[in-house]
């Protein structure tokens, strides 16, 4: 097989000893052909050398991918005109970008005859290659593979091949995972990728402590078919960051943002405003927990189709969590509320009998509440929970006492 023809769908990047230069390499191919800091670098080859494949991790199954309401109390005027700010680039209609990532493999077969032809002799004309050392590459199909030509930049005879390999390894990235990388050069790798993945669905970049908002919203800004945004850890990223992207990704269904805690109300109202297909949401954090309250979480609860629910150690109480169980309660499958000591049993009360398909709860430290009756209940429709130590003996105490057997299973971590 041609090893032009090696398509990679799914990467990850690691902090091992050669985890940041296999990024910055492979950030430097991609961007080869669009300019930006990188534009002077060689597209990206299969060829890369051992250091860099076992830096880079390949994945062959490719899954692609509201009404407005007035603020709550506690915003201020200022913060309710950013949250509610109607984007100013966005598209018509917000299933285009969608229907665009819904149909990737057609973009890929639809050209000009001049392309399919360039195409043909190239390929004819390459040598075959020793097949890449990493994972199972994702293969194009056998059939005549054809592009779309830039109409203001078309192919030259200069090196086709190389231009096709280029074009071919933007258009087919679907997720970029980074972890733990602590480079400082990460931001400037981000942004040459960000110009190049252009089909980009999915961002997972985990405890990078050098990110900041600049390289985020560089993917953010042309992001509309963004579905899946994962920052846990990035301390660095703020507000500023988040109300970018909920005005440029229409489509977002998960967001993490575990112990990002410069992420306030500003930014998780503007979510709430602006991506009613948000299904996961995780703002858990143990440092700034004030900045997340009742105020976005009541948002959520009404403008987005939320079912997983991480708000562990956020300065909410049972109003916030009475409007998750109103608005969200008939689809709720996961709450986190661990560390949130001013819940009391009314939140209990309000899971127990409003949300019937709840499979975890996890309320570690909330002090609060020790309605074990209501527990009970969870454990006979086999909710998964999570306790503190002192809470198991509490809870196994009153089963003792009332002649009831009680075994507390919790989530798989």
């Amino acid at each position: 097989m041609c090893g032009a023809r090696h398509l990679w769908r799914h990467v990850l990047f690691e902090d091992t000893s050669g985890g940041a230069a296999a990024f910055q390499q492979f950030a430097k191919g991609l961007c080869a052909s669009v300019g930006g800091p990188h534009a002077a670098a060689q597209p990206l080859s299969p060829s890369l050398s051992s250091t860099i494949l076992s830096s880079l991790s390949v994945s062959t199954v490719v899954s692609p991918g509201a009404s407005h309401g007035h603020a709550a109390a506690g915003m201020t005027t200022q913060q309710q005109q950013i949250a509610n700010e109607k984007p100013k680039n966005m598209k018509s209609s917000p299933l285009s970008g969608l229907n665009d990532a819904l149909d990737e493999d057609d973009d890929l077969a639809e050209a000009s005859s001049h392309s399919s032809m360039l195409l043909r002799r190239t390929m004819m004309h390459m040598q075959p290659r020793q097949s890449m050392s990493c994972s199972t590459p994702t293969t194009t199909n056998k059939k005549k593979t054809t592009l779309p030509m830039d109409e203001d930049e078309p192919l030259t005879a200069e090196d086709p091949k190389q231009r096709f390999s280029t074009i071919l390894y933007q258009r087919s990235v679907r997720s970029v995972t980074v972890k733990r990388i602590k480079d400082k050069a990460i931001n400037a790798d981000l942004e040459a990728v960000a110009a190049s993945a252009s089909h980009l669905q999915k961002l997972d970049i985990y405890i990078c402590d050098a990110v900041h908002n600049r390289a985020l919203m560089a993917f953010f800004h042309t992001g509309n078919q963004l579905t899946y945004v994962s920052l846990a850890g990035c301390y660095l990223v703020s507000d500023e960051a988040i109300v970018t992207l909920a005005h440029h990704a229409p489509q977002l269904k998960h967001l993490d943002l575990r112990a990002c805690g410069q992420v306030s109300d500003l930014g998780l109202s503007a979510i709430a405003y602006h991506c009613p297909r948000l299904t996961h949401l995780n703002v858990g954090r143990i440092r700034e927990r004030e900045r997340i309250t009742n105020t976005s979480i009541s948002l959520i609860a009404q403008h987005t189709q939320v079912t997983v629910l991480g708000l562990a150690g956020c300065a909410i109480d049972d109003d916030a969590m009475l409007h998750v169980a109103r608005h969200r309660g008939h689809a709720l499958e996961r709450v986190s509320v661990n560390n949130c000591r001013r819940l009391t049993n009314r939140t209990l009360d309000a899971l127990v009998t409003q949300c019937p398909r709840l499979t975890v709860f996890e309320m570690k430290d909330c002090t609060n509440i020790d309605h074990w009756f209501q527990l009970q209940s969870l454990l006979k429709r086999n909710v998964l929970l999570t306790l503190s130590e002192r809470q198991n003996k509490e809870c196994h105490a009153w089963a003792q006492r009332h002649g009831i057997q009680m075994k507390v299973l919790s989530p798989v971590k």
